[in-house]
């Protein structure tokens, strides 16, 4: 006789009150909705794990994940506790902080700095802090200054020029440092010379051009090779000058410094007037004194050289006078307005005979461009 088993397959469904029932002593879990690691006691998912569970209804505030039950002994009163030495609880006991990592808890300047990401290493962070750490981690600092971690142009130690006309260019003298431009400071790069004007940026107008040389039929016996030469100086609105030609003896070669508001150009020497003290300065030949012998300790406010002499006037009229003793050996007292010279020696109103300045011809074209032929 054959005999046939049938088996009956079932289907044993176990539930939440089969394993957490009452008397059966089983792991409850709890929702951590913040993911701090501490969950939520009112939020009791029973026995089965679920994610997002965690097995301890320990959180103070699931809604925050910086707020756990973990206090730290503050033993120096920093607001900064000793991470080995804590309590748990969410009641704050005294004595205790919230804040763990400090570095030095013997030590209240010493506490747990907080670290922003510096994605451009610009040395300014940006967004939220990490937690306290006594050692710096890489790509992190301690601030955040950023409003562009995107760029290193940009941050706290940005440089903006003051802009008034809007042309991209600043004043070099009015500058701020910030990260975000401040109010009428929109210009990343100074030197404008008229910032009340956009057709002026870098390159500022010319107001005036001197010329000096050698002319005189002695000196250029005396001095044949360099008997061509003619030098010129020329001044911008903002102040800023540049000399060429002949500079056997440097006279084309202006010593760096402050901004001028005079020129004036002998036969081997040049001069200026400082747009700041009014003082006054010369560079170039000093075989008669038209340097060494430059007076000093008075504002002066004009100017004007001959072929191997200077005079100037200062703020009260009275001339000044100053190189080889036959050109200014009858100096008048004053007061005077302006000053002249005349033609011994070479000195030209317009331009110098000779090559040295391009041409026998200099002059400034009415929209302040140099003209030299």
């Amino acid at each position: 006789m054959i005999t046939f088993l049938a088996f009956l397959a079932c289907t044993l469904w176990i539930s939440n009150d089969d394993l957490c029932g009452e008397g059966v002593d089983r792991q409850h879990y709890y929702l951590d909705a913040d993911g701090d690691g501490y969950g939520d006691p009112a939020a009791d998912g029973g026995c089965l794990y679920q994610d997002r569970y965690v097995p301890n209804a320990d959180d103070c505030d699931d809604a925050d994940a910086t707020i756990v039950p973990l206090m730290y002994r503050d033993s120096d009163g920093d607001g900064w506790g000793d991470s080995s030495d804590l309590l748990y609880g969410c009641t704050l006991e005294e004595g205790y902080t919230w804040e763990s990592a400090d570095c030095d808890d013997a030590d209240a300047e010493t506490g747990g700095p907080l670290w922003y990401r510096d994605a451009d290493d610009d040395g300014d962070g940006a967004g939220d802090a990490v937690r306290a750490t006594c050692r710096r981690p890489a790509g992190f600092v301690d601030n955040n200054r950023d409003c562009d971690d995107t760029t290193p142009l940009r941050n706290s130690s940005t440089i903006w020029y003051y802009n008034g006309d809007n042309d991209g260019y600043g004043l070099s003298g009015d500058s701020q440092s910030s990260c975000e431009a401040p109010e009428g400071y929109g210009a990343f790069v100074g030197g404008d010379c008229d910032d009340l004007n956009p057709t002026f940026s870098l390159q500022c107008p010319f107001t005036s051009v001197v010329v000096g040389g050698v002319e005189d039929a002695d000196y250029r016996l005396l001095y044949e090779p360099v008997r061509q030469a003619s030098h010129a100086c020329a001044l911008r609105s903002n102040g800023t000058a540049f000399c060429w030609g002949a500079d056997n003896e440097g006279q084309a070669s202006p010593p760096a410094g402050t901004r001028w508001q005079k020129l004036a150009a002998g036969a081997l020497h040049s001069c200026r007037i400082s747009a700041y003290d009014g003082s006054v300065q010369c560079w170039g030949r000093d075989d008669s004194g038209e340097v060494s012998g430059t007076p000093d300790g008075k504002y002066y406010t004009e100017l004007v050289s001959g072929s191997f002499f200077s005079c100037v006037l200062d703020s009260d009229g009275t001339p000044t006078c100053w190189g080889n003793a036959a050109d200014i050996s009858d100096v008048p007292s004053g007061p005077f307005s302006a000053l002249t010279t005349g033609l011994r020696g070479g000195l030209r109103p317009c331009g110098g005979r000779y090559g040295g300045v391009l041409g026998a011809d200099v002059g400034l074209r009415p929209d302040g461009d140099l003209y030299r032929n």
